[in-house]
């Protein structure tokens, strides 16, 4: 063939060659890209892909391209920081200090790398805004011209005279005058400035401007103060953008104005100004770290992202003796996990959950239609979440760059920890699980078990002996819901498999709060106590469990939804599974 292309779409999505040895999967992170994925930053210097489509390109890179990509990133990170430091100049000309005092701010390590590299800085530790513009006018950008009208010189081309340098003629071309530029000063008080003016004064009377020397000198002198929003149109000054847009609207009738994003590589254009704000605090992330690369949206954020960093870890948590970087980590985790603060509630079905994120996905386990289709084996589910996991483990084209967890024993692979510890216990016969006898939380050496026996034994002030919840008061502690124990997960003719979808079945079918736990059996290995539990086949529209799925299959095909018998009432003809021996435990 005269195209080498027999192997794709399993090739590098780089280089487009057949990859060999360590591939890197586009689901990475990486700090270089923004804290986002390869994927992710590709996306971004190319063009977005339709979801349909992106099964049909190259889901891997090369370990080469991988390290040309990051040191892409980085050099181009460095050219957006280039210019920003020359948009600040060129704002700091036309007396508009603040983007030069927000880059100090906001990035101000990153800052001094960038003037380190680039050599225009010799004393690092002098480096300041104010240092910048004290030094501004000795710049030459500081004796450029500013007008009205500039001439610009365009080359004429001549097809028939050819000379050694091509004339010229000058272009004289205007700013538009219904361009308003938002000029923010101070008030200030100079003596070589006009003296202030009566109410009852004419506007249109004001005396002309100073000369350019003096007016250049005020301008320079303003970029020292404080500044305010002033009108190009009047003499109209606020420190407030809202009245300030008012007054444009009001006086000056500017209902088409437009707030464009000055950011590098974003062209989005915003009608209100606290729209672009909101943009640029959401998208545009200003304050940046300088080991990780990652955006942040506010100082404090980064001043604990550093603190992460350290991993000093000095707050311990007095339950269980977890360790946290942070205090506000050690809070979250004491909410979360002891106090079991579970604020977000659904509200069809009113199950509560820790997170909003969490009840995100769940909400989507309510739909009824099952929209989400895998392109590959056809099968359907409620949430885009249920379906990333079922490519994940069973339909992606990188399937076994997925199955990273491989058993010691034999060749098999498992795409988590917990399958291949089923795998192990069920086929090898080796203990690799220590269940917990009062809450059932398996531990994978008996060392970290038995120190956690001794939680039960020993609790703390408002802590739960039985299930370790923490409490605030003792009336919540007499009140709270314990464990209960059970021989089964059995109910309404299904084995349920597990605590918590027993609790959950119990609660939104029966309307009761239940707590279960099976205890384990000391003598047998979990894996093999999870291998006798078959999988649960049942119809989805008439909620039928059927023993093997070519059963359950062969009833979909003809299944019309719930029977309703006479009283109106549904009746589903379930499978009795307490007598099937397959269920058992």
């Amino acid at each position: 063939p005269i195209f080498k292309l027999e192997h794709f779409p399993n090739v590098c999505r780089l280089c487009l060659e057949a990859p060999e040895g360590k591939l890197v999967s586009l689901r990475t992170r990486d700090p270089v890209f923004d804290g986002g994925t390869i994927g992710d930053f590709i996306t971004r210097i190319t063009f977005k892909i339709e979801q349909h489509k992106s099964h049909l390109f190259p889901q891997v890179v090369c370990l080469p391209c991988f390290d040309l990509l990051k040191f892409f990133a980085r050099y181009r990170t460095k050219v957006a920081n280039v210019h920003l430091l020359m948009n600040a100049l060129v704002e700091l000309r036309f007396s508009n200090c603040r983007p030069l005092v927000d880059l100090f701010e906001s990035r101000q390590s990153t800052l001094e790398v960038l003037l380190k590299d680039t050599g225009v800085c010799e004393e690092m530790d002098e480096a300041t805004a104010q240092t910048l513009m004290e030094e501004f006018p000795q710049f030459a950008i500081a004796t450029v011209e500013r007008a009205d009208e500039i001439d610009v010189e365009e080359p004429v081309c001549d097809d028939v005279v050819q000379s050694e340098r091509p004339a010229v003629r000058k272009v004289k071309r205007k700013l538009p005058a219904e361009k308003v530029v938002v000029r923010r000063v101070k008030r200030v008080k100079l003596k070589s400035v006009a003296q202030p003016v009566s109410e009852d004064h004419d506007r249109s009377k004001e005396p002309e401007a100073n000369t350019k020397d003096q007016e250049e000198t005020r301008q320079l002198t303003e970029i020292k103060l404080q500044y305010k929003l002033r009108c190009t149109k009047c003499a109209f000054t606020t420190e407030f953008l809202r009245e300030f847009e008012a007054h444009q609207l009001k006086e000056h009738d500017l209902r088409s104005r437009e707030f464009h994003c000055e950011k590098p590589g974003c062209s989005e254009v915003f009608k209100d100004a606290y729209l672009l704000y909101k943009h640029n605090f959401q998208m545009h992330k200003p304050f940046v770290c300088d080991i990780c690369g990652t955006g942040l949206k506010c100082r404090k954020d980064l001043k604990d992202h550093i603190e992460r960093h350290k991993n000093q870890q000095n707050f311990a948590c007095t339950y269980c003796g977890r360790r946290f970087n942070l205090k506000q980590d050690l809070g979250t985790h004491i909410r979360r996990t002891h106090l079991n603060d579970k604020n977000y509630e659904c509200k069809t079905c009113g199950v509560k959950f820790i997170s909003n994120s969490m009840l995100k996905t769940h909400s989507e386990t309510h739909n009824v239609d099952r929209s989400y289709e895998c392109p590959q084996c056809g099968k359907k589910f409620k949430s885009a979440e249920n379906l990333k996991s079922h490519r994940q483990l069973y339909c992606s084209d990188q399937l076994q760059m997925n199955m990273k967890h491989g058993c010691s024993h034999c060749d098999k692979r498992y795409p988590n920890r917990y399958k291949l510890m089923d795998h192990i216990e069920s086929v090898h016969r080796i203990k690799c699980r220590f269940p917990c006898d009062v809450c059932v939380q398996p531990f994978t050496n008996p060392e970290e078990m038995a120190t956690h026996r001794l939680r039960h034994d020993n609790p703390k002030q408002l802590e739960c002996g039985r299930c370790l919840m923490a409490f605030l008061s003792a009336e919540d502690m007499a009140a709270h819901l314990c464990i209960s124990y059970r021989d089964d997960y059995v109910c309404c003719g299904r084995d349920f498999r597990y605590h918590l979808t027993y609790n959950k079945h119990m609660f939104v079918k029966h309307g009761q709060k239940t707590n279960a736990r099976v205890r384990p059996d000391p003598n047998e290995l979990l894996g093999l106590t999870r291998l006798r539990r078959k999988r649960i086949e049942m119809c989805h529209k008439c909620e039928v469990v059927f023993p093997t799925r070519a059963e359950k299959k062969k009833h979909q095909e003809i299944c019309t939804g719930p029977v309703v018998d006479a009283h109106g009432t549904t009746s589903n003809q379930v499978q009795d599974v307490s007598s099937n021996p397959e269920f058992s435990y």
